[in-house]
């Protein structure tokens, strides 16, 4: 049924101290938006609008109008800015992965066939981060991915994965084959030997437990490098 628009209207005009910016918001739709509106809005909890965009342009100005570079910041480096509060750089981090988890691709209907398909499972999860992830996916016998999980968090230099924990979730979802996939900070894709060992040990346990690891994947600046189609598993 449709709704008369003057009654659709009503709400805008009932909202006291509603700003340009949300009105346009509700009018027009978020996509109708700029950067600096949308970040605005975010940092728009009880301060004035004008204030919040004052801010939020010196926010894209500290990174250059990079996004990528913005959604790498952590809190503290965020609340360092002028007129940011810390409650307002916590709201602008959980923003940014609300959207990276929007980007996670549905992965119980989601076929691993070559490096490449993993790389484009994984891939989201890494763009944003300056220190090192490691994840594991999880696969059914048709190669169907049923759980994508992160297994660990390391520094700049390296991460601790427990290959028994890595046993432990495969055998519980009845995997048949699992994918490892971690990031380079450094934009090396080379494996170091902390990564050859960690593949050869995970390889070795899955063989007790007629799991295949079907590949382990280092990416790095977009790219990525894979062990199988390397010929190092």
């Amino acid at each position: 049924m449709l709704k008369n628009l003057s009654t659709q209207e009503k709400p805008l005009k009932n909202m006291v101290g509603t700003s340009k910016v949300q009105e346009k918001l509700l009018l027009q739709g978020r996509r109708a938006l700029s950067e600096i509106e949308l970040i605005a809005l975010i940092l728009n909890s009880s301060a004035k609008c004008k204030l919040s965009m004052e801010t939020a342009t010196k926010i894209l100005n500290y990174c250059e109008n990079n996004l990528q570079e913005l959604a790498r910041l952590s809190i503290e480096e965020l609340s360092m800015i002028d007129g940011i509060s810390v409650s307002q750089a916590m709201s602008l981090s959980a923003a940014f992965e609300l959207a990276n988890r929007k980007n996670n691709i549905s992965v119980r209907k989601y076929k691993i066939k070559k490096s490449k398909d993993a790389f484009d499972l994984f891939f989201s999860q890494f763009e944003d981060l300056d220190h090192e992830h490691f994840y594991v996916a999880f696969l059914n016998r048709a190669n169907f991915v049923m759980r994508c999980e992160l297994l660990s968090v390391g520094g700049l230099s390296g991460t601790v994965v427990d290959v028994r924990m890595i046993m432990n979730r495969a055998i519980l979802l009845k995997s048949s084959a699992i994918i490892l996939a971690h990031n380079h900070p450094s934009g090396n894709l080379n494996p170091s030997e902390q990564d050859r060992d960690i593949t050869a040990r995970v390889k070795e346990a899955c063989k007790l437990f007629d799991i295949m690891l079907m590949d382990h994947l280092i990416i790095a600046n977009q790219l990525y490098l894979s062990f199988a189609d390397e010929g190092y598993l």
